[in-house]
């Protein structure tokens, strides 16, 4: 089986007022490593700051604080690094027991 993989990427950056910075990311991507019901995987990410350092209350930033910012974000991430087939369930007659050591 040939590898095959597509995806297709989403950016959306918002600047109000140069201190406070919206970032939103999307990503679809398709592997042929995945199962033939679940080849597409959706990741999303969102990114929040604050630029203080441009605030009109900061008067004076000190000499070694020239630039001054608050950055929190949050998203969802994957891969297809696993080998060909691996999506398939391993088969076997121990499949799914438990191991039980006697002492």
């Amino acid at each position: 089986m040939e590898y095959r993989y597509n995806g297709a990427y989403l950016r959306f950056g918002y600047n109000f007022r140069g201190k406070y910075v919206l970032n939103l990311t999307g990503r679809r991507d398709s592997s042929s490593r995945f199962g033939p019901n679940n080849q597409f995987g959706n990741f999303g990410a969102i990114g929040i700051a604050w630029i203080f350092s441009e605030e009109a209350f900061i008067d004076s930033v000190p000499e070694f604080l020239s630039f001054g910012k608050l950055r929190g974000s949050y998203g969802t991430t994957g891969n297809d690094l696993i080998g060909e087939y691996q999506f398939l369930a391993p088969m076997g007659p121990l499949r799914g027991l438990t191991t039980i050591k006697l002492v």
